[in-house]
């Protein structure tokens, strides 16, 4: 079963993330697979907006740190930074739905989409300060740009968990409600 699903009805196009033995972190391949399809969705016609979700109860876990291992690390280079670009260069309206857990890559793609549409109970973390790593993919930046220095530094510096709810009420997400879903997809069909 592919790593990333794909279905288009109404001329959205929905990618979902589906690695659930690793709650949908990113290896090499999912990177690919991402960065391919919205490079596809940029160039056809008959796509006019993507909704990226994940299966389960899970949107994402950020980077599969066991594939990372050894030499495998040195893989991530290419395919995460070409995935980011497709994501920072989509030129079509990219909305996330986060039905659940987003934590580390899995929370900071989410400050590159146009709509984040969240789920209450969903958690988000930006882990970075315990794990001894610079935030990634621009994360401090565009934190400290739309939740200003005190807000920012309080997620990043002290990398607590907050629910979908918080999320939204900081003003990173459009949305918040248990039908996050249904709601992102109305939404991406009014946008076509």
């Amino acid at each position: 079963m592919s790593k990333l699903l794909s279905d288009v009805s109404d001329n959205v196009q929905v990618l979902t993330f589906n690695r659930p033995e690793t709650k949908n972190a990113f290896d090499v391949e999912l990177f690919e697979l991402l960065r391919d399809s919205l490079n596809s969705a940029k160039d056809n016609s008959d796509i006019f907006s993507v909704i990226v979700t994940g299966s389960n109860d899970t949107f994402s876990s950020g980077v599969d740190l066991t594939s990372m291992l050894g030499n495998a690390g040195n893989d991530y280079e290419e395919p995460f930074e070409t995935c980011i670009d497709a994501l920072v260069e989509f030129n079509k309206p990219l909305i996330a739905s986060v039905n659940g857990v987003a934590v580390g890559g899995g929370a900071t793609i989410l400050l590159h989409f146009d709509s984040v549409f969240i789920s209450p109970n969903a958690k988000i973390k930006y882990p970075f300060s315990d794990l001894g790593l610079v935030p990634e993919v621009g994360s401090s930046y565009l934190l400290f740009h739309l939740l200003g220095y005190q807000k920012a530094s309080q997620l990043l510096f002290e990398a607590n968990w907050i629910s979908g709810k918080e999320f939204f009420e900081l003003g990173l997400a459009q949305y918040v409600g248990d039908d996050c879903f249904n709601q992102a997809f109305e939404y991406a069909k009014r946008l076509s």
